[in-house]
């Protein structure tokens, strides 16, 4: 399984139907809480990538992580 998977289903797994901001969802799916830059970086381009794909749903840009919010998608 690519690291690019595992990512985004530590993502997954921390979302819900509820809006939460993307700092926080990322610092919940980080493991093993390795809150490096590349880490972080790469959890930020999964989180738009999921967005893109229409997984989640994005209130703001999640490149700002503190000033934006996202949920599991409603369609």
């Amino acid at each position: 399984m690519s690291e690019q998977v595992v990512i985004e289903a530590a993502i997954l797994a921390e979302c819900s139907d509820r809006w939460q901001k993307v700092a926080m969802v990322i610092v919940k799916a980080i493991e093993p809480k390795d809150v490096s830059d590349q880490q972080w970086d790469l959890h930020v381009a999964a989180i738009k990538s999921l967005v893109r794909e229409g997984k989640l749903d994005a209130l703001g840009d999640p490149s700002e992580p503190r000033h934006s919010e996202v949920r599991l998608s409603m369609d």
